[in-house]
């Protein structure tokens, strides 16, 4: 199952207004302008547990500042994954779980499958036990009694009490006559294997610390303070966890000398290396074969990464997606999560990070969903934000309201977002689709925005539009980069409730990319809301004339005016076109040089068309 969203009540600065995340099923992007309460929100998610009770999530500290700890809540919606929606066990439903300082209850889908599965081998056992089967006294007896309420209740789930409950159970089994106990312990095993089999549906919230890191080389002293240090940000510790290596062996093995013993357990950590962490390694990350390796000499631990394609390297000299990828399989490894269900967060992770390493990043997380997980992270970068593949559907803004209440939005372009806040707020997407703030905020709203294929498009399009005196204060016009951006750019103007028209080149980019694409994703609703910078039938779309015979705003200028112009003002013909469009609207606004009739006329032609529309 996958969590599709969350209600966080009166966690910190979040309240019981606009409170709910909606999660996608694979990658979920949260973006908001600083102290609007991201980490607020990364933090409360880190707090639930689906298996479990987490007192640190309901405390004085992290109640909302209005209200008492009991008025705190998170309340998770479940779906099932796209190969379990036949699995009679999910039944095709939704599943919901709330939890509160008091209480824990799942019901919908999981209720389901745990009464009529679990739930039958319960009445089994309780018909052959009876009661009191242990013959406990006092509050042995009302731990559990309340455990078996919990396990024959049909209204909701208590996950956390059964969990408990039947470990105790398990225990106590010895005791019981032992003319059942054959029958008995084999029911329990059933009842065991299905509610295992229950609790792995569920997905595991774990937040994730992406500087957290293994480094190449740790000396005796390094070693020492990352193993005895509990708020180590180094990856050391989780390794000797895993190797179930006592840290005083370890650090044995980094001390100089070859005696019999220090051999043995340099070679007892290497075997348990390949074996616990490669082996598995290869199905977390599947690009290439890798192998971690630990080498002892001169008081150094030494980690090398050698691949099935070349030489043993050190970490530092491996690209930054495998040393995530292998910081993060550690790490999740030490915590038991390997081939589980993990919704992964993590809290502004490209913050120190170049251009090209937050794109490597991004990478990184598709990669990592790919094998069933979630990923929930907070950004300021358009270098975090993936505008392609209906990447601006995944992306969630915030913002705090004059009260400090963090409000949750459905979408980035939801239009409840405040103004005031669009521009701080929207920046890294309205940078990563290639938006211009200027056109975009304040006086557009009420302006019919036309939305342009890139920065050429829109300095032809204004320019004509004041030359041939427009009413400027009726449009805007914005420029993308490139016709599948104009797709993202459309879906906010529509959420904010502005009126729009998106306008292609009829070449094969703004047909296929453009143009089809937004038949597809508006349908005919919005059929008046695109169109061409030719004007053309049905039919010569079908025939794909656009193949052959091509129609950019360049020939809506006119080949002939261009070349009159690079001609009379010495322009090469190889500077690009959005320089070209510069100098010719600058000559053109400076009165420097005058467009022929032909031209201005095919303009008049196109922008009445657009507003026509």
């Amino acid at each position: 199952m996958y969590i599709h969203s969350i209600k966080i009540i009166n966690y910190k600065s979040v309240g019981t207004q606009k409170n709910e995340l909606i999660l996608e099923p694979k990658i979920t992007a949260i973006i908001g302008k600083n102290e609007s309460g991201k980490s607020n929100i990364i933090e409360a998610l880190s707090k639930i547990n689906l298996l479990g009770f987490n007192k640190e999530a309901f405390t004085p500290q992290t109640n909302n500042k209005d209200v008492t700890v009991n008025d705190m809540a998170f309340q998770i919606t479940l779906k099932p994954q796209y190969n379990e929606k036949d699995d009679n066990y999910i039944n095709k439903m939704d599943s919901i779980i709330i939890i509160d300082p008091q209480s824990y209850k799942a019901t919908g889908g999981i209720l389901f499958y745990y009464n009529n599965n679990c739930g039958k081998k319960i009445k089994e056992l309780m018909e052959i036990l009876g009661e009191n089967p242990f013959k406990l006294t006092d509050q042995s007896l009302e731990n559990y009694k309340k455990f078996i309420n919990a396990l024959i209740s049909n209204k909701y789930l208590d996950i956390p009490t059964i969990n408990q409950g039947l470990s105790v159970y398990k225990g106590k089994l010895n005791t019981i006559d032992k003319s059942k106990i054959d029958d008995v312990t084999k029911i329990y095993n059933e009842l065991e294997m299905l509610w295992n089999k229950l609790i792995n549906f569920l997905p595991t919230i774990f937040y994730t610390d992406i500087n957290k890191t293994l480094k190449d080389v740790y000396n005796y002293d390094d070693a020492k303070r990352e193993l005895t240090t509990s708020t180590s940000n180094s990856l050391l510790f989780d390794i000797v966890k895993l190797l179930d290596i006592s840290a005083e062996d370890f650090l044995q093995a980094i001390k100089n000398g070859h005696d019999g013993n220090k051999i043995a357990i340099r070679n007892k950590i290497k075997r348990k290396l390949n074996k616990i962490i490669n082996t598995d390694f290869k199905q977390f990350y599947n690009a290439e074969s890798i192998y971690l390796d630990v080498d002892f000499n001169n008081n150094n631990a030494i980690f090398t990464v050698k691949s099935n394609e070349g030489n043993a390297l050190l970490l530092s000299e491996r690209s930054n997606g495998l040393r995530w990828y292998l910081n993060t399989y550690i790490n999740a490894k030490a915590n038991n999560l390997i081939g589980k269900n993990v919704v992964y967060l993590f809290d502004e992770p490209g913050i120190y990070l170049h251009i090209n390493a937050q794109k490597e990043l991004l990478k990184f997380f598709y990669n990592l969903s790919e094998n069933g997980n979630q990923i929930v992270y907070t950004t300021h970068s358009p270098y975090m934000i993936d505008t392609d593949n209906d990447g601006i559907y995944r992306i969630r803004a915030i913002e705090k309201n004059n009260d400090g209440f963090t409000y949750i939005h459905k979408t980035a372009y939801d239009s409840e977002l405040s103004i005031k806040c669009r521009e701080d707020t929207l920046a890294p997407i309205i940078n990563a689709i290639g938006m211009n703030f200027g056109s975009m905020f304040g006086p557009s709203q009420g302006k019919l925005n036309i939305v342009t294929e890139g920065i050429s498009d829109y300095i032809y399009l204004h320019t004509m539009a004041k030359l041939l005196k427009y009413d400027m204060d009726s449009i805007a016009f914005i420029p993308s980069q490139g016709a599948s951006n104009i797709i993202n750019i459309c879906t906010i103007l529509y959420g904010w409730g502005c009126d729009f028209i998106a306008l292609f080149d009829y070449d094969n980019e703004g047909v296929v990319k453009g143009g089809k694409v937004f038949e597809e994703k508006f349908g005919g609703f919005f059929e008046n809301n695109y169109c061409y910078t030719k004007e053309i039938t049905k039919d010569e779309l079908n025939n794909k004339t656009y193949i052959e015979n091509p129609f950019t705003i360049e020939d809506v200028l006119t080949k002939s005016e261009l070349d009159r112009f690079e001609n009379k003002n010495n322009i090469s013909k190889d500077i690009s076109k959005a320089l070209l469009a510069k100098l010719l609207c600058n000559a053109i606004n400076n009165k420097t040089y005058n467009v022929g009739d032909e031209c201005k006329d095919n303009f008049k032609k196109l922008l009445s068309r657009i507003i026509r529309k």
